[in-house]
């Protein structure tokens, strides 16, 4: 039996809204405002992504430093150039082991706010993407974690894709898993809307 691969599909669960923050976001772009409370200054804020080549690769060893900034009265801040709807970023804190997770898409204006002493548990405003995410990964922890077999798992999947054509999460999930054939993993993609199947993955 397959055993279904979850390290690629579990970054941390954030609370994810619709609200928008206050910056304003490059042509074609995003940006990303950072609050958190008791962050000290001078602490360096770090945006990851893993490379196109490297998509299907498992781990963190993968991920290359898109953009880097420091920490003022609380608070940093990313904005950067991207073309496609959907990539997945992390972002990592000096110091500290766990990072939070974001689904970026065009044109975002995305707010994290939370407690130093909480990190990475915050709360994640105007990213589309990422309430996406976490929509999948709550399911995936009720559905999906306790089937056995993986018929079982492909089911939820399918089922899941269907109701949810435009999440644009679910290609990555597609093209990492190893718990789904390709034929399984291509009828799943073809129950995606043109939005999710148009995006980054």
């Amino acid at each position: 039996m397959k055993v279904f691969h979850l390290a690629f599909c579990i970054p941390l669960l954030v609370n994810a809204a619709s609200a928008n923050t206050s910056r304003s976001p490059q042509a074609d772009g995003y940006t990303i405002s950072i609050h958190l409370k008791g962050l000290p200054d001078g602490t360096k804020l770090y945006l990851l992504a893993k490379t196109d080549a490297d998509l299907e690769k498992p781990g963190s060893k993968y991920r290359d430093t898109v953009a880097v900034t420091t920490a003022s009265g609380e608070k940093a801040g990313f904005s950067e150039a991207i073309v496609n709807k959907g990539k997945l970023f992390i972002v990592s804190i000096e110091g500290q082991k766990s990072t939070a997770s974001l689904l970026i898409s065009n044109k975002e204006k995305i707010s994290v706010r939370g407690i130093m002493a909480e990190w990475p548990k915050v709360k994640v405003s105007g990213s589309k993407g990422t309430v996406q995410m976490t929509d999948f990964q709550n399911y995936l922890t009720s559905n999906i974690l306790n089937q056995k077999g993986g018929a079982a798992i492909v089911e939820e999947m399918l089922k899941y894709a269907s109701a949810h054509p435009d999440n644009l999460y679910l290609p990555l999930i597609l093209l990492q898993s190893a718990s789904m054939t390709s034929d399984e993993k291509k009828t799943a993609f073809e129950k995606l809307s043109p939005v999710a199947r148009d995006s980054y993955y």
